[in-house]
């Protein structure tokens, strides 16, 4: 009988099966494996790709909570329905995803575990600790989200249950929450006290750590040589004071240490010890105490020969965890006592609570791998003798955190976005296009709030990666890693262009906007100029007959566009523009204005005090500048010229500050406003763009003090002319509303571009940050000997990235909308769009 095509073909697999099915099934799962394979897959990508899909989940599920836990306060101070529809349905979109998140991470535990086993042996050693709190908030968190989310209906509404519980209490959680933002900013966030244990830089003097498999060898070795040549004769005086003044060191690591040290010196070393009795007596019984010191464990052993010594958490994290639960407590009892509403908002609070330490502990288990911490010895054969703190607490750790929480907050607004956009394009009526068209608005107000600090705190990690290590640092900028900088910056340039066309657009929708589209000219070309200095690689990829067309490796005038003094400056001009470019949005439909000295009431205090906030700020940054000493950069004395340059400029721009406040007061706080943001983008883009690159070549470790100056000038103006405006048109007239779902389908299009973009950078970003170790698997501790070692080419990369990004939203979409078969959009009759 002749085969049909199917039948062909379900043979050829059968047989292709039970060929290779052995392999599938037996290849590499010998117990005692260093490395296994994926059913033959490589498993640096199988476990890069589980990752990636996991964090992106992970992100959306971080990010989101902070979000609708903040819509619905303000809901609940402004009175209107469609904040709190907007933090409900963006929780319902967050329990849906948690749940894949949830199996995503169980799905990576499993892989990293069965395909490296060594590799998790080395970090459930070391991080073991970590583990089990991390299981306590991950409970934690499932528990807050379920409870957040079905106890909304029942929560909707406060009815004061105890009015004078409630003000007396009312000042207390004001003050605790004051208290612990700060707190909790600076010590995970920021390098704050305590974070770096000292041991891991402290080199032993006199001493070879090589040496110290064979220490207890050799000094057993001594002691039978000695006591051979030895009078028998005991001196059980001189026995009693020796073996009682190395007891009493045993309790004092470090004067056992220096204790060793001095008995090297006057015993060891001496020749002189062969010809006197008690001596030989009095070193056999150090050598003895020694020996059996040293071989209570190698950690100790190296306490003992290291002076510096590992710090334990500083009291100050203690004092912020009673801070935190106290406000915790305090805050419960106001929200009892307050109503139902205010509980659930509670609720919210422990939800972000127990999501952010899981962030914070997953965070320090890849920054360990990065820069750990906690080890002493040579290459090769370092010890570990730190605590899981000391792993925890590493140097990348904390700009990490503040990277990823930018990042989340980011990547959920962009998502959301993407959400509305879809649902707006498919939507039935009116009022649920109105619904989300301003669902979208927020999701890109929120999006581009996270994008423009993010390369900041991007700014900040790159930084400690160099400070940490200079060979990671010159193969992310200028070695293997750099060309995945020029993808970044295209990805960087699509959402920042992006972000501003949607508020472009957006303006359409506006009465009375149309009065400001004569600047968006102006901000188009400087975006795409600063883009295209942006995007300029210094280094070309150019075959040798090219090169002899251009003269070399390096083109004569655009290679200048490559180098960080330049980068440096246009970023900072693309944030100024997307920033001014929301502030025309924000006053689009605002016509005279009242005047500020007679209307802004607490205005005027909270102006002041951001004033005082942002001075103090970059005054201390200008008095650090003036201080710095050449010295410390491993410069000349001369370049202490370049620091007090710069550090002039910086007080120039505080001047500045206090003048548009000066200004403010007097009625013309519009005039203030574009005199701080003119100045500001003169000096962070012409003067700082300029001189840049005279620090490189007179006095380049400073250069990395020059942009923190730049994102501190930036920052500073944006948080003082925001609050300026706000306080500015507080009441002011109205030329027009705001005609919610009056919009065309482009801006849709271009909310659903950001979220593809923000996807695909943050698989960049991630193939980055994990592949600057190349074939480490904990940088300078434990070497990657698997046949798959090396990093993936750039073209492996974008691959991956890309496949990552399809399966990631096709996951997200099945997602969504198995949560919209089991619940209906729905919307309050009365619910009103107005501008706000």
């Amino acid at each position: 009988m002749k085969l049909g095509k199917r039948s062909y073909w379900t043979g050829f697999f059968i047989i292709a099966l039970l060929v290779f099915l052995p392999d599938i099934l037996f290849a590499d799962n010998t117990i005692g494996a260093k490395y296994r394979t994926f059913f033959g897959l490589d498993p640096r990508i199988t476990v890069w790709f589980v990752a990636q899909l996991h964090l992106l989940f992970a992100a959306f599920v971080l990010g989101v909570p902070i979000f609708a836990v903040i819509v619905e306060y303000i809901g609940t101070k402004t009175k209107e329905a469609k904040y709190d529809n907007l933090a409900h349905e963006s929780t319902a979109l967050l329990s849906a995803a948690y749940a894949t998140t949830a199996a995503l991470g169980g799905l990576l535990s499993f892989v990293v575990f069965s395909l490296y086993p060594a590799v998790m042996g080395h970090i459930a050693g070391v991080m073991h600790g970590s583990f089990y709190i991390y299981a306590f908030c991950f409970f934690g968190e499932t528990f807050m989200l379920y409870l957040y989310y079905y106890s909304w209906d029942k929560m909707k509404r406060d009815v004061v249950k105890n009015e004078k519980v409630k003000n007396i209490l009312k000042t207390p959680c004001l003050v605790l929450g004051i208290s612990v933002i700060p707190l909790l900013l600076y010590l995970f966030f920021f390098n704050g006290v305590g974070a770096f244990p000292k041991a891991h830089e402290v080199i032993p003097e006199s001493f070879e750590i090589s040496q110290f498999k064979g220490m207890v060898r050799q000094f057993e070795k001594k002691i039978e040589q000695l006591e051979e040549t030895l009078d028998k004769t005991e001196d059980e005086k001189v026995e009693r004071k020796i073996t009682k003044d190395i007891e009493t060191t045993e309790k004092d690591e470090e004067i056992m240490g220096n204790a060793y040290q001095k008995t090297k010196e006057e015993y060891i070393l001496k020749e002189e010890i062969k010809q006197d009795e008690n001596k030989k007596k009095e070193l056999i019984i150090i050598l003895k105490k020694y020996t059996e010191y040293f071989k209570k464990g190698e950690q100790g052993s190296y306490k003992i020969l290291y002076k510096g010594k590992y710090e334990n958490v500083h009291p100050i994290y203690i004092f912020f965890g009673f801070t935190l639960l106290l406000f915790l407590t305090v805050y419960g009892v106001y929200a009892w006592a307050s109503g139902a509403k205010t509980v659930h908002i509670f609720l919210g609070i422990l939800l972000n609570v127990f999501g952010l330490a899981v962030m914070l502990i997953a965070n320090s288990w890849a920054t360990y791998m990065m820069s750990p911490t906690g080890w002493a010895g040579e290459l090769g054969s370092q010890t570990f003798i730190g605590s899981t703190w000391d792993a925890v607490s590493n140097k990348l750790w904390r700009p990490l955190n503040l990277h990823r929480l930018l990042g989340n907050i980011a990547f959920g607004g962009f998502i959301i976005g993407g959400y509305a956009a879809v649902k707006f394009l498919g939507a039935r009526n009116d009022k649920e296009r109105a619904h989300y068209d301003w669902m979208g608005y927020i999701g890109n107000f929120i999006g581009i709030s996270g994008m423009i600090l993010l390369p900041f705190a991007g700014y900040y990690l790159g930084r400690e990666i160099y400070s940490h290590s200079p060979i990671m640092g010159n193969d992310m900028m200028g070695g293997f890693f750099s060309w995945t900088f020029v993808l970044q910056a295209v990805l960087i340039g699509v959402l920042f262009i992006g972000a501003n066309y949607y508020l472009w657009t957006g303006m359409d929708r506006i009465e009375g906007a149309e009065r400001y589209r004569s600047y968006i000219k102006y901000i188009i070309v400087i975006l795409v100029l600063s883009f295209i200095v942006w995007v300029t690689p210094h280094n070309l990829p150019l075959t040798p007959s090219e090169q002899a067309v251009m003269g070399g490796q390096y083109h004569p005038v655009l290679k200048y566009l490559g180098l960080m003094p330049a980068k440096n400056a246009v970023i900072q001009f693309i944030l100024l523009s997307t920033f001014f470019s929301f502030m025309l949005y924000r006053r689009a439909n605002k016509g005279e204005l009242k005047k500020f000295s007679e209307n802004a009431g607490m205005g005027k205090l909270t102006t002041l005090i951001v004033l005082g906030i942002t001075l103090l700020i970059t005054g201390y940054w200008a008095f650090s500048v003036f201080n710095l000493e050449p010295k410390e950069l491993g410069l000349e004395p001369g370049a202490a010229g370049v620091f007090q340059f710069h550090g002039s400029v910086i007080l120039i721009h505080m001047l500045f500050m206090i003048m548009a406040v000066f200004l403010t007061f007097r009625d013309k706080g519009k005039i203030a406003q574009g005199i701080l943001i003119g100045v500001t983008a003169l000096i962070v883009t012409g003067v700082f763009g300029v001189t840049g690159f005279w620090v490189m070549e007179k006095a380049n470790p400073f250069l990395r003090h020059l942009a923190v100056t730049q994102v501190l000038l930036v920052i500073s103006t944006m948080l003082l002319t925001q609050t300026i405006d706000v306080y500015l048109f507080k009441g002011a007239k109205k030329v027009g509303e705001i005609l919610w779902g009056k919009i065309g389908k482009r801006p849709q299009y271009a909310l659903i571009l950001l979220s593809v973009a923000i996807v695909m950078l943050m698989g960049l970003m991630g193939y980055v940050r994990s592949g600057l170790r190349q074939d480490w698997h904990v940088f300078g501790v434990m070497k990657d000997t698997s046949p798959q070692a090396m990093s993936p080419l750039i073209h492996e990369m974008t691959t991956t990235v890309g496949l990552i990004t399809i399966v990631f939203f096709a996951m997200i979409s099945f997602v969504f909308w198995l949560r919209s078969l089991g619940e209906k959009d729905t919307f309050i009759e009365d619910e009103s769009y107005g501008d706000k």
